[in-house]
């Protein structure tokens, strides 16, 4: 109320000073038909006539305002008026209790439960399992959720060894020969994702080092890179998992070629840019007859 009483004191001093101003004008305009006016008096005229557009222009201000809240108030109105039908409807559209085979379901979640339950036993089918060979059946990039019941296979196996009662030696044959061959099956059909070889290699590194597969960086006396040489060359021949994923993938292109009436050649192969640099790299043909070569 106080904001609106100030509104209208303020209004009603703008158009008074715009009444006086034009009356002043009005009479010094009279007054220079019968003689010229004096400097003070043009002065006068002018800063008034400036005043009085000032003036107006306010006043168009405050009027296109007041249209504008007087459009937003009636688009409210209607607003509210269309909520009140929405609800309605979405009323009448409500089922407010469901019930099978005795038990009633009132919440969202009982009642979807229900009718999940009551279409599947009339539509629905068994679904085929994700998992086979330890290898998901994806036709997409595999995300985290895809690689957990892996990284969660490679963490019980560290803890069932007890690598804390074991050799260095002991820790690294179970490496070499039990850790390492648990991604075997995905690795030869799909890259396996930076993240999980990075996880898998801190876990194994963990436990050879100190036999804890949350050990920190500190504890590792030479860097992983160097332990995946061959033992010839001055590391300890632990597989590296990248060249290993590429190796597998790369029998593929191999096995097309020698043994062509295989049931899956015509299929899609998981041959990348990787592995088809790696096999262009590591073979070389030799033509025969002619029948399998294309000019």
């Amino acid at each position: 109320m106080a904001l609106k009483s100030w509104g209208e004191r303020r209004i009603s001093e703008l158009r008074l000073q715009f009444a006086m101003a034009h009356e002043i004008i009005l009479r010094l305009d009279g007054a220079m038909d019968l003689r010229l006016l004096s400097h003070e008096e043009r002065s006068l005229r002018a800063a008034l006539k400036g005043r009085c557009l000032a003036l107006a222009a306010l006043e168009r201000i405050r009027l296109r305002q007041r249209a504008r809240l007087r459009y937003l108030k009636h688009s409210g109105t209607a607003s509210q008026f269309f909520h009140l039908k929405i609800n309605a409807r979405r009323r009448k559209k409500t089922i407010p209790v469901l019930q099978q085979g005795g038990v009633w379901g009132v919440t969202e979640e009982d009642k979807l439960a229900m009718a999940h339950d009551y279409f599947l036993e009339i539509m629905g089918s068994p679904s085929p399992p994700m998992v086979a060979l330890d290898l998901g059946r994806l036709v997409r990039k595999p995300g985290k959720a895809d690689l957990q019941p892996m990284m969660d296979r490679l963490a019980k196996s560290l803890a069932s060894w007890k690598p804390k009662l074991l050799a260095p030696d002991a820790r690294l044959a179970i490496i070499k020969h039990v850790l390492m061959v648990l991604p075997l099956y995905f690795m030869s059909v799909l890259e396996l994702p930076v993240w999980a070889i990075k996880e898998i290699e801190k876990k194994c590194r963990g436990f050879l080092w100190k036999g804890d597969e949350n050990a920190v960086g500190s504890y590792s006396l030479v860097a992983w890179d160097k332990l995946c040489l061959p033992i010839e060359n001055g590391g300890l021949g632990i597989k590296d998992l990248r060249l290993m994923g590429v190796t597998l993938r790369t029998r593929w292109p191999w096995l097309c070629r020698v043994q062509p009436k295989r049931p899956w050649v015509n299929f899609v192969q998981p041959i990348d840019k990787k592995v088809a640099h790696c096999f262009a790299a590591g073979y070389m043909v030799q033509l025969g007859n002619g029948e399998q070569t294309s000019f």
